[in-house]
């Protein structure tokens, strides 16, 4: 749908400038993916900031300093190799300044405000600042489920639902009419200090209420209960059953039926392959430490703690999740594959602004 969406761009563009499509993932992981799909898939030439590569373990500084700079000519003559896409995590931030961005894809969901209108901020950057004649729309790729309506409301912007995947838009429909003097959208604008990944502090926004953590942050912690799924079963009668991966994600679903209510699915759709134990670790690592940058960005806290943070997640999961075991010590899949479907539960209680300064200010032992 985003693919198509940027079709119809460059048709509005007739050749002035080169429509881009703004990719953002949820994770490092995600965005080498959507890289895949839109280089092999759709032939689009596609640029990835994710400040590692993908084998690496760690963020890069320098890494992400040089695709900074490749990012900022992306759309420009400056472009030797002619980018249609830029995919990233959540570091687009630091100054990036493309103004042809004419379609966002969001693949994440947004819980700060500031994050949420810096990355459309991005699109919203006029082509032609100087011609009030010209019409330029910025199109956003959104799923109900992500529950972005306050972001929408807040920019004012015109929503359109239930769009079908080859369907063909009127860019037109629905635009506001803005007086020569009226912006679109006040864009939070990033510090001066956030060209350096490793000093990255976003101003407090005004909305964030400080709740007091009345107590030390370790007994916060050791606080925190998570739900634990319980299904009775009082009766049962089944003359038949079938199986279907009905997420995509590899679970498989068991549909029982009985004689009067039998119904074969159309379609059988197999599960996906098993990964690796070593490399189910290694995803949650990454996904724990995408987390840990995610929360200290949404509460506008320096990216230096990152570390901290992360660490203080990977013993937190360690002692709710695995009884103690580190995810690299941990050998039951069963036990991996529950943390990992938990893990947005896990996001809720660290995105605290007040339990992140604490950990921050008082970390623990190295």
């Amino acid at each position: 749908m985003a693919v198509r969406r940027l079709e119809e761009q460059k048709k509005r563009a007739q050749g002035r400038y080169k429509p881009i499509l703004f990719v953002v993932a949820v994770s490092i992981k995600d965005a080498y993916n959507a890289k895949k799909v839109l280089e092999q898939e759709f032939k689009l030439k596609t640029f990835t900031i994710a400040s590692k590569d993908e084998d690496q373990e760690k963020i890069d500084a320098e890494q992400h300093k040089e695709e900074l700079k490749v990012a900022m000519t992306i759309g420009t003559e400056q472009d030797d190799v002619g980018y249609d896409a830029v995919v990233s995590v959540l570091m687009l931030r630091e100054g990036w300044d493309v103004r042809s961005v004419s379609v966002v894809l969001l693949l994440r969901k947004f819980s700060s405000q500031v994050y949420g209108q810096q990355v459309i901020g991005r699109g919203l950057r006029r082509m032609f600042p100087r011609n009030m004649e010209e019409k330029e729309r910025l199109v956003v790729v959104d799923h109900p489920k992500l529950d972005h309506g306050w972001l929408w409301e807040l920019i004012n912007a015109y929503v359109k639902e239930d769009v079908g995947l080859q369907q063909e838009l009127d860019l037109d429909e629905g635009a506001p009419q803005l007086e020569e003097d009226q912006d679109q959208i006040a864009i939070p604008e990033p510090t001066e200090d956030e060209g350096s990944l490793q000093n990255v502090e976003l101003p407090e926004p005004e909305w964030i209420e400080e709740k007091p953590l009345g107590q030390d942050w370790r007994e916060y912690l050791q606080a925190v209960q998570y739900p634990r799924e319980k299904v009775t079963v009082t009766h049962e009668e089944r003359t038949g059953e079938s199986e279907l991966d009905l997420s995509g994600t590899g679970f498989v679903t068991t549909i029982s039926y009985g004689q009067t209510g039998k119904h074969v699915p159309d379609e059988f759709i197999p599960p996906r392959e098993e990964i690796p134990l070593n490399q189910r670790k290694t995803e949650i690592c990454d996904q724990v430490f995408d987390l840990a940058v995610e929360v200290l960005f949404n509460n506008g806290l320096p990216m230096s703690g990152r570390a901290v943070i992360y660490r203080v997640i990977l013993e937190h999961v360690s002692n709710k999740f695995l009884g103690d075991l580190t995810i690299g010590q941990c050998e039951k899949e069963s036990q991996l594959l529950f943390l990992q479907d938990s893990l947005h539960y896990v996001r809720k209680t660290f995105d605290h602004r007040e339990l992140l300064k604490q950990i921050l200010e008082n970390p623990p032992p190295v």
